[in-house]
């Protein structure tokens, strides 16, 4: 017996000595402080601990769900051990950069600034990252006073695979230069992922970035996968660097602030690879006038998903993209300008090629004082049409002027597109008749629907308690209701807030957040729950 338990404990023993099984074993540890100890076992431990501990760091790391991550400062208090500092810095394979924390002002006192942890880039100028394969710089509005080309050229390792620099990123043209795209071509030859925005607020003046470098550098990258460029390179971007780029064999997601249609004329067909133009594009987001998208959507016959901008004249957008018969599109969102218009032939031309589309969005981008495109014959008999067409459809928004459209269409939703989460459209739904005319269970999946009400004197609810417990049987998964931004009547308003309180005391319960409310507390609409 003693010899079969010896047996035992060398079997084990021999295991935990295997790197490749122990790192199995390793990885099942949620938390940080379980590693940490498992580092001070022996070197074997504290090696494999160490790769699995440190192999994202970052404070955002942690915010997303990854709490074993360190933060970026962890790493910075170990400059003052060149050697700790390399090996760990040897087990890192993703940096993120992000706000840190929030400290007072000394001038203005009430203010509050935001830390920022590209301040330690100098802590890392001694050292590399070997493994390092993604960086994302997400940081505050003051980080181009630390994002300097000397101090993130650093991370400009050969195992790169993914650089992004999004929302309040690489602030100041002072960091992206061409010496700066000149190393990264040099030395980043497995870059997948290239995701860039440039400050033009501490920078307008100067241009770090010439036309030509920026040219040079995009004709040395086509290996790259995602290429997205939001802002600050519209003086930089040309016709010459746009024909490098849409030569990429591998390019999946293109992103460009806008595509002048003299740059897709300037093409040169004989230059283009074997398989054409963009052969691999997958996700194409860009801004574009009429006849820049009439000339560029013959390339783009196998995207599955488009998001266009206005740029320029756009007033057809939508029929030009419904009738180019793009059978593999899943998303569509479509910005608007003003003048933009919405025909409901085309919406069911669109509906009958595109019958894998889950994602419909008009008028995309809007803020709130923008006018909404002007529909034409959109009906809801259009609507029933578009619905039997749609049945993945998960996210529909269609917000016009001048759709003619009520609860009909609503109901024609609810009879074809059982996997809608989201709905926002335009029309004068009656929610009484709604849900008379409705069934339980109408929208099974449904979480959020926003109805944009003309104004009307047909609603006259005789029933508000009623009515409520109907559309909750027809919406059981219902979250957010709201109608607007029309004058609605005192009816619709008092309908409004008493379905989202109902609504509201629903969902708490079926959560277990909280007990029932007390009776009468939220209406006889509870007696359902």
């Amino acid at each position: 017996m003693a010899m079969a338990t010896t047996d035992a404990y060398a079997a084990a023993h021999r295991t935990l000595g295997l790197p490749e099984l122990l790192a199995l074993i390793l990885g099942l540890q949620t938390e940080a402080s379980s590693l940490a100890s498992c580092m001070r076992v022996n070197s074997l431990w504290a090696q494999e601990a160490a790769k699995i501990l440190w192999q994202k760091c970052g404070y955002q790391m942690q915010a997303i769900g990854d709490v074993r991550a360190p933060k970026i400062r962890d790493l910075a208090a170990l400059s003052r051990w060149p050697d700790r500092l390399q090996w760990y810095a040897n087990c890192i394979g993703s940096l993120d950069f992000f706000i840190e924390d929030f400290y007072r002002d000394d001038v203005y006192p009430e203010d509050y600034r935001l830390r920022d942890e590209s301040r330690y880039h100098s802590a890392f100028t001694d050292i590399t990252f070997p493994h390092l394969e993604n960086i994302l710089f997400s940081s505050s509005d003051r980080c181009y006073i630390y994002n300097k080309t000397s101090l993130l050229s650093q991370y400009l390792q050969s195992s790169l695979k993914s650089f992004c620099g999004f929302g309040y990123t690489c602030k100041g043209g002072a960091v992206l230069t061409d010496q700066f795209f000149s190393l990264m071509k040099d030395r980043c030859q497995s870059l997948q992922i290239l995701e860039l925005m440039l400050d033009t607020e501490h920078f307008s003046e100067s241009k770090p970035v010439s036309k030509e470098g920026f040219a040079q550098f995009l004709d040395g990258m086509r290996q790259l996968r995602t290429l997205s460029i939001r802002q600050g390179f519209d003086d930089v971007m040309t016709s010459e660097a746009f024909g490098y780029l849409v030569q990429y064999q591998y390019l999946i997601h293109l992103d460009l602030p806008h595509i002048p249609e003299q740059w897709i004329r300037d093409l040169d067909p004989s230059v283009f690879p074997r398989g054409g133009l963009l052969p691999k594009i997958n996700s194409f987001r860009a801004g574009l006038s009429d006849k820049g998208l009439n000339l560029l959507l013959p390339y783009l016959k196998n995207v599955t998903s488009i998001h266009i901008r206005p740029y320029g004249l756009f007033i057809n957008a939508f029929s030009i993209i419904a009738s180019a018969q793009l059978t593999a599109l899943e998303h569509l969102s479509l910005d608007v300008s003003p003048d933009t218009i919405v025909r409901g032939a085309d919406l069911i031309m669109l509906a009958a090629t595109a019958e894998r589309l889950e994602y419909l969005d008009i008028p995309g981008d809007l803020d709130k004082n923008d006018r909404l495109p002007s529909a034409i014959s959109v009906t809801d008999a259009v609507m029933d049409e578009l619905a039997s067409h749609l049945p993945n459809l998960k996210v529909l928004s269609l917000k016009m002027d001048g759709a003619l459209l009520t609860e009909a269409s609503l109901i024609s939703l609810g009879e074809y597109c059982k996997h809608l989460e989201s709905c926002s459209i335009s029309a004068d739904v009656f929610f009484e008749a709604l849900v008379r005319k409705g069934c339980p269970n109408m929208f099974p999946v449904l979480e959020e629907l926003c109805i944009i009400q003309p104004v009307s004197d047909r609603r006259e609810y005789k029933d508000v308690s009623q009515t409520t417990k109907l559309l909750l049987l027809a919406f059981p998964k219902l979250e957010y209701l709201d109608q607007g931004p029309g004058e609605l009547s005192e009816l619709d308003l008092n309908f409004t807030s008493a379905a989202q309180d109902a609504i509201f005391a629903r969902n708490r319960c079926s959560r277990g957040l909280e007990d029932l409310p007390e009776s009468g507390s939220t209406g006889p609409v509870l007696e359902l729950l």
